[in-house]
């Protein structure tokens, strides 16, 4: 029989910009199941109700149309708590939260897999004295990231890359110069052909979400 784990995303399911890939990494012994914090609510719905006021807390996470947007986290959390009861009843062996920078505490009466955790404590447990560099989605996010790192006690050098860019070049010239030990690319949607480039023009052992994310699900489950 298959083992069920269900993916959360915090906008609209399906994310096939992220699933598609995964799914290739992942043991058919998997059923995979996909559902969003607002697929409930229609795209006029989520600009109507979910858009942050100023000083608010931020989410971001893509809608149905493909749209990246901002939303108020103190709206969009219940929601996300709301999904993870549904996927609990459905009997899921374990369920993914589709995003690096969800830091809250998630209850869940199944194993439940936080990447923002699995990143910040992996990128702890195994710096030593190493210089740690990290590639953020968005500018706007950056400072308060790099406070979360600290906060976990690891003090990372960034700049920020949008997932899809191609000329990556910079990046590169950025980390050499940094002497990075090592990098963590921190968001879900850098693929692993992203990871490959980095690992293989700057030679540091990469920590990728999307890499952690299957070897736990796979562990965990005692698959392969």
């Amino acid at each position: 029989m298959k083992k069920k784990v269900s993916f959360v995303t915090v906008g609209h399911s399906p994310r096939e910009d992220i699933m598609d890939e995964l799914q290739s990494h992942l043991s058919e012994e998997i059923e995979v199941r996909q559902l969003g914090a607002l697929d409930s609510l229609s795209i006029r719905e989520v600009k109507d109700h979910l858009t942050p006021v100023p000083k608010e807390a931020v989410m971001t996470s893509r809608l149905s149309n493909g749209e990246m947007m901002d939303f108020s986290k103190e709206k969009v959390m219940p929601l996300l708590l709301q999904a993870i009861r549904r996927e609990e009843e459905a009997g899921v062996a374990m369920i993914v939260i589709l995003c690096t920078n969800v830091s809250d505490r998630l209850h869940s009466r199944v194993p439940i897999i936080v990447p923002f955790d699995l990143l910040h404590k992996m990128t702890a447990a195994v710096r030593s004295d190493c210089r740690v560099g990290a590639l953020f989605p968005f500018r706007q996010f950056a400072e308060q990231m790099k406070e979360n790192w600290i906060r976990d006690g690891v003090d990372v050098t960034y700049e920020c890359m949008a997932p899809k860019e191609l000329d990556r070049g910079r990046y590169l010239d950025f980390f050499k110069k940094q002497r990075a030990d090592m990098l963590v690319l921190d968001c879900i949607s850098y693929t692993y052909e992203c990871r490959d480039y980095f690992v293989r023009n700057l030679g540091i052992p990469v920590i990728h979400p999307r890499t952690v994310i299957v070897s736990t699900i796979h562990d965990m489950l005692g698959i392969g």
